[in-house]
């Protein structure tokens, strides 16, 4: 019984002396297998040196331009002649009003021009004849009965009043003819008013006109595309300050486009504000550079860049853990284990961070995928 109970006090000293001896060892900080969440990889990347660009990011898309069509004289369309979403070439007729009432007032003007020069020719002529009568018959008067005679006075007046007649009937002529011709000339001008022209090559577009319908001057009756012209539009106003001096650009499908702003007058800004719509800021593809892969319709992204930093140690954003005591950290590769090491951060992307302390070029980090 003796022998029983001296086994077990030596069993259970021997199984305390672990426990006691652990406590009694200074504590150091170890790593714990890193384990990958539920449905996340980790990858590894080397430390590496390059240019690190800090930017504003906006949405945009690309536009074809868009020319608006509109009859510079009020009026009633006749024929459209094109179909929504047609091609058509430059100066294509797209729309008019009635022609040919405007036609027959035309023809009109120029029969009635017609008459009164040919009618005026022969006015004149017997108008003249008259004259030379009336000259005639005061010289005759004159003579014979001398200049300051009553008859002679007679004739006299008779040939002031036929020179009267005669500059009267011409003046009030040439004042009918060119009344007549100066309308003529206006009905021949709006004929060029009375109709519609594709101003470039592109797509026409238009929306509740049809014949019939009256329209006033300047009012836009429909659009053309200009698929050649096309323009990089953010749905946000960006002001010639904002951009001054810095350097932006768009990418699209992965590939930079220099830009040129196209800034809106304060008339069209406060234009569209009253009328509750979305002020955008417009930019025209650099035409020194290849455009040949954009199109109307792609999207793509504005960087305007706030900082630039070149030759910098960078790691990818995901390869950085953070703990409030003691900062950023990252999981290195040491002797083919995974290290704990805090590092100092800098700048960062959002993609790529600067690591101004703790890492060195080449070294392989642990990147969260």
């Amino acid at each position: 019984m003796n022998g029983k109970k001296r086994f077990s006090r030596i069993l259970i000293g021997l199984l305390l002396v672990p426990a006691l001896l652990s406590g009694c060892e200074r504590p150091t900080e170890s790593v714990p297998e890193l384990l990958e969440p539920v449905g996340v990889t980790v990858d590894t990347e080397k430390v590496t040196r390059g240019s690190l660009v800090v930017a504003d990011l906006y949405e945009g898309s690309l536009t074809a331009c868009i020319s608006e069509i509109a009859f510079q004289i009020d009026g009633v369309i006749k024929e459209i002649r094109v179909y929504p979403g047609q091609e058509v070439r430059a100066c294509t007729v797209l729309m008019n009003f009635d022609l040919e009432k405007t036609g027959e007032r035309i023809d009109a003007l120029k029969e009635n021009i017609e008459y009164i020069e040919a009618s005026g020719k022969y006015t004149d002529q017997i108008n003249m004849l008259k004259v030379e009568l009336a000259q005639a018959e005061y010289d005759e008067a004159a003579a014979a009965f001398g200049a300051d005679s009553k008859n002679a006075r007679i004739k006299k007046a008779d040939l002031e009043q036929a020179w009267l007649t005669r500059n009267q009937t011409a003046e009030q002529r040439e004042l009918e003819l060119s009344e007549a011709q100066k309308e003529l000339e206006k009905l021949q001008d709006s004929l060029e008013y009375q109709v519609v022209t594709a101003p470039q090559d592109g797509h026409v577009y238009y929306d509740n006109v049809r014949p019939g319908t009256y329209v006033q001057a300047g009012k836009t009756v429909a659009y053309v595309t200009d698929p050649g012209e096309m323009r990089f539009v953010v749905r946000t106003n960006l002001s010639p300050y904002y951009l001054e001096g810095r350097t932006f650009y768009a990418v699209v499908e992965g590939k930079r486009y220099e830009l040129i702003p196209e800034f809106m007058s304060d008339e069209e800004k406060i234009s569209i504000i009253l009328s509750n719509g979305t002020i955008s800021t417009s930019f025209r593809p650099d035409p020194s550079q290849d455009l040949s892969a954009l199109s109307a319709g792609q999207f793509g992204m504005l960087f305007v860049e706030k900082e630039h930093l070149e030759d910098v140690l960078q790691v990818p954003s995901d390869a950085l853990g953070y703990d409030g005591l003691n900062g950023y950290y990252v999981y290195v590769m040491e002797n083919g284990a995974r290290v704990k090491r805090y590092v100092k951060a800098g700048t960062s992307d959002g993609v790529m961070t600067e690591i101004r302390e703790g890492l060195e070029e080449g070294e392989v980090v642990y990147v969260q995928n």
